[in-house]
């Protein structure tokens, strides 16, 4: 890709919840800072444009993420961080979110408040797919680096990684991605954000996908698609100017939308791409594995029916006791999975079991599980969830008394 001339210099910036510092961007082929720490193994995608990337002059982020040639996910404290590429040999974490809060409160507990923070927002939101009525796919939205001001990892991607795994991992944490810019440890300068909820369908907006025939910019909800072809091995910017200007939609939503087969290298180029030409706020979703996959899903929904994978969606616990809300929801979506788990496992033999599971369960002084027991749905899963349950320890409760929950799921299948 083309890279432009000299960007000015702002100075020194703090970002990331004070973690990280930030060196000033200068010319197209910036110094290496004497400070900048040693790349040991260049895997990272890359991006040669100095106005989209700022370089990690001392990079000290709270934590970070690797996210494996296969997709996995290794979670690590960014204290102790030398700028080390290699993955450690960890195992691979399926709930990101909670192991960035645990790698972050056992480094650097001044950062206590920003997990609170977190912990807040895991009680607002459940981390699974949202109900098949929502249009618009969940996604993560696109912010300058210099806005991100909370907790926020760095995530360091192989660049033939999956970006499906890389937009469910931002979707969940938000997060900063590192590019390799001319050979220099870099940071994409377009951070992920973090959605608080679902938003509501606006009346249209783009979605944009990538294949052998170019950019696709689809208009939706009425599936309206125009193809901007590739210039050589690249994205054809003036053309994408010139269509994105022609369709007049600068004020709707843009979601980019990933594929299966979509790499992490592919979607830097994207975003770049679309931050050029002055798309400077999209979003970034997972999508099907095809255009004609999503119109199905799209008519699908219209029609009342569903689509995605099976949803466990944590209600608001009732507490009676000296717990709050948060640190119960926060407990129990640790171990969504497993919960998920007892509903797809009768899902398999009752493909349209849908409804309720109530659980009351106490908790001890000690933050134990005395009792545990579920109603509803279907006794199998009932009994399933219950047993969850029983195993769950939570902090011990102030006052030193005893706390009663009661705590709804709502279980939903999905529909290809």
């Amino acid at each position: 890709m083309a890279r432009p001339g000299r960007v000015s210099c702002s100075g020194v910036r703090a970002v990331w919840a004070a973690v990280v510092v930030i060196g000033c961007r200068g010319s197209s082929a910036p110094e290496k800072s004497a400070d900048a720490p040693p790349i040991v193994r260049l895997d990272l995608p890359a991006l040669d444009e100095s106005a989209r990337v700022t370089v990690l002059a001392r990079a000290r982020p709270a934590a970070i993420v690797w996210l494996t040639r296969s997709g996995g996910a290794i979670v690590r404290d960014g204290a102790s961080w030398k700028g080390e590429l290699v993955a450690p040999r960890e195992p691979e974490r399926e709930d990101v979110r909670a192991a960035l809060i645990e790698a972050v409160l056992g480094a650097t507990p001044s950062l206590v408040d920003e997990a609170s923070r977190w912990k807040k927002e895991a009680d607002e939101r459940s981390t699974w797919p949202p109900r098949g009525s929502q249009l618009r796919l969940r996604s993560a939205p696109i912010v300058a680096l210099a806005k991100i001001d909370r907790l926020a990892p760095l995530v360091i991607a192989t660049p033939s990684a999956p970006a499906s795994k890389l937009a469910r991992v931002v979707a969940d944490t938000g997060g900063v991605l590192a590019v390799d810019h001319l050979g220099t440890l870099a940071a994409l300068d377009l951070a992920f954000d973090q959605e608080r909820a679902i938003p509501p369908n606006p009346t249209t907006w783009i979605e944009i996908w990538i294949d052998a025939s170019g950019l696709h910019l689809t208009t939706q909800p009425d599936d309206k698609d125009v193809i901007v072809p590739f210039a050589g091995m690249q994205i054809d910017r003036a053309a994408l100017h010139k269509t994105w200007r022609k369709l007049d939609l600068t004020k709707v939503p843009v979601d980019v939308l990933v594929r299966g087969d979509t790499t992490v290298q592919t979607l830097v180029d994207v975003l770049a791409a679309l931050h050029a030409v002055g798309i400077e706020s999209p979003s970034v979703a997972v999508g099907p594995d095809s255009m004609t996959a999503r119109a199905e899903q799209i008519k699908t929904i219209k029609g009342g029916g569903m689509f995605g994978q099976p949803s466990a969606i944590a209600g608001q616990p009732n507490v009676q006791g000296d717990l709050d809300k948060p640190t119960i929801r926060f407990t129990v979506l640790q171990r969504i999975t497993e919960i998920r788990g007892c509903y797809e496992a009768k899902l398999a033999d009752h493909p349209g079991l849908s409804g309720v599971v109530q659980t009351q369960f106490f908790i001890t002084p000690n933050g134990t599980v005395a009792s545990a027991a579920a109603s509803g749905l279907d006794p199998e899963v009932a009994t399933c969830i219950s047993n969850v349950i029983r195993t769950l320890v939570f902090p011990k409760p102030d006052g030193g008394g005893g706390v009663q929950v009661n705590y709804p799921f709502t279980f939903r299948p999905g529909s290809p």
